[in-house]
């Protein structure tokens, strides 16, 4: 009897909890970009960091609110600058990234941020590519910095130029 009634009262419970589940569930199993978006955890040393989320979190350390990266032909930014962005400038959130929100801008709308960066006192970063010869590893480098700060002439290697 004590079985019986343990394994009722169990049931009982988990029809219980079951009742205060928030989740939505998608096919397939996997979370969709719905959920992915909504998780939000930008710097966890647990989770995979892109070379993206990486170099924000560098010249964040160093005293950086908004970091903004040449990757390409475009400006990129992540993370809680891209919702920055995103809320003050209205850019889009670049939809093949799911894991973290991204955006950004051409390399010739730099000077207007930029500008506009400064106007507002933000303490901001730009991360240029300075050296990229095929075959060889890019190398990105802080070039401006509107403190000045010691992010100021900091390098990071990684992709290679195809």
């Amino acid at each position: 009897m004590k079985k019986e009634q343990s394994i009722e009262d169990a049931i009982k419970n988990i029809e219980q909890n079951k009742k205060n589940i928030r989740a939505s569930f998608v096919r397939g199993g996997a979370p969709g970009l719905r959920q992915q978006r909504n998780i939000k955890n930008y710097s966890s040393s647990k989770n995979y960091e892109s070379m993206k989320q990486d170099i924000k979190n560098q010249c964040n350390a160093l005293g950086e609110e908004i970091v903004i990266m040449q990757f390409g032909s475009t400006f990129d930014i992540v993370d809680e600058n891209a919702e920055y962005f995103h809320k003050n400038f209205n850019f889009k959130y670049n939809p093949t990234t799911t894991n973290f929100y991204s955006t950004g801008f051409g390399l010739s709308s730099i000077e207007k941020y930029k500008n506009i960066l400064l106007k507002k006192e933000m303490k901001f970063c730009i991360v240029e590519e300075i050296f990229k010869e095929k075959g060889k590893p890019i190398i990105r480098e802080v070039t401006f910095s509107s403190s000045n700060g010691p992010s100021l002439g900091n390098q990071f290697v990684g992709g290679i130029k195809q």
